[in-house]
């Protein structure tokens, strides 16, 4: 049984990402620091690194196991801190991933998918942004994922390194079978707008009803993390049939949600009515943003399957559901 490396495994992609792989018949070798949080991801784990992924643990089960291909979804991944702190970004993010792939291609492990960002684009981008838009990340996060891509361009062309990188647009949703979600304090708004509907969380916010859009409200991608999951593997077959590229993919819906038609779906799919309040912008936010994902389209035969009807129905199924309800009481 051919055997998939992930790094973050027990987290919300990585979870999923997983899932998706053991449902095409991979075995799965997962290392995640937090995986003592998560326990209701290790049903999608057959090996378990309970540690860094820059860890001599993890590179010797690497070594041991030899993986068809590691995914390496494992980051620091918040924009405020990284702006605070960046040198814990650069270093995990950049360094650590460095010596990750270093190690790899030392013992011959060629195979790589990497969790980059759409936040390597940055600002005053008119939609739809393609791979080939402007860089300009303005955070140490967007950065430090921004040189990973760039090094994984140079390693594909020195030596010989298969890799495709992965910008996510949002990732949002949760599993359709109730199992796999995530946790309580999450920031993006369908998990918000959740715990709102829900009476939970610190209450909702709408920042900004006079954008330049048909309601108003900043238009933004939003994209099923199972649809996101199920591009991995598509990634894999993609290395293993044209072996010698490294290429990058949008992810995302192609089109893009209103924050007000986000709130519709929550309220329309939960028959319920959303409180919130309306404040000015914050400042830097642009109108519009969302992918252009022709290349993943045309490459990869990826298209998300699941819009924001479902991206609603499945993050209320996973918020009030058993799983997370027992989670969020084991840690309060």
């Amino acid at each position: 049984m051919a055997l998939v490396a992930i790094t973050g495994g027990c987290g919300y992609v990585g979870s999923h990402v997983a899932k998706a792989f053991k449902e095409k018949g991979f075995d799965t070798l997962v290392v995640d620091r937090n995986a003592a949080r998560n326990p209701h991801t290790h049903k999608y784990v057959d090996i378990l690194v309970e540690d860094n992924f820059f860890s001599r643990a993890f590179f010797d089960a690497l070594d041991w196991h030899r993986p068809v291909a590691t995914v390496h979804l494992a980051a620091n991944s918040l924009v405020g801190p990284s702006v605070t702190n960046p040198a814990d970004y650069y270093d995990n993010n950049f360094v650590k991933t460095k010596q990750l792939v270093d190690m790899m291609i030392s013992k011959g492990l060629n195979n790589f998918i990497f969790s980059s960002t759409s936040s390597v684009y940055g600002e005053g981008h008119e939609p739809p942004i393609y791979e080939k838009s402007e860089k300009n990340p303005l955070s140490s996060y967007g950065k430090s994922k921004y040189m990973v891509d760039m090094m994984l361009e140079d390693y594909n062309r020195a030596y010989n390194f298969n890799a495709v990188s992965f910008r996510y647009f949002n990732a949002c949703g949760a599993s359709e079978d109730g199992s796999l979600g995530q946790i309580k304090g999450a920031t993006h708004l369908v998990a918000r707008i959740m715990e709102s509907a829900l009476g939970q969380g610190d209450g909702l916010k709408i920042y900004g009803t006079d954008y330049p859009t048909p309601d108003g409200t900043a238009i933004r991608d939003y994209t099923h993390v199972e649809d996101i999951a199920d591009a991995h593997v598509l990634a894999l077959e993609f290395i293993r049939k044209n072996p010698g590229l490294h290429q990058v993919f949008n992810l995302g819906s192609g089109t893009g949600y209103s924050v007000r038609e986000v709130i519709s779906a929550v309220e329309k799919n939960l028959n319920t009515t959303v409180q919130y309040e309306e404040v000015d912008r914050r400042e830097g936010d642009p109108d519009k943003v969302f992918a252009d994902i022709q290349k993943a389209e045309a490459l990869l035969g990826w298209k998300p399957k699941r819009n924001i009807d479902n991206i609603a129905k499945s993050a209320y199924n996973w918020y009030n559901g058993d799983v997370y309800k027992k989670l969020t009481t084991s840690s309060s």
